[in-house]
């Protein structure tokens, strides 16, 4: 795994993820018939505890929202 990065919301939840290099659809655990969009510079982010829990987040969102841990 060494294309992904750890990141931890500015809350308690910590997540994986990676910036897309071109768009894509993601089909999410909450809604298996309907899927999100990620533009490319979006990210795709999957939850630390929850590896099933696959999303985009919009890189303006992104960037705002979490921060990188090590």
């Amino acid at each position: 795994m060494p294309y992904i990065r750890t990141c931890q919301a500015r809350s308690k939840y910590h997540i994986y993820a990676r910036e897309l290099q071109a768009s894509a659809k993601v089909f999410t655990q909450w809604d298996k018939y309907k899927y999100l969009k990620g533009a490319k510079g979006d990210y795709i982010a999957v939850r630390e505890d929850d590896l099933s829990d696959v999303y985009t987040i919009e890189k303006s969102v992104f960037l705002r929202s979490y921060e990188r841990c090590e």
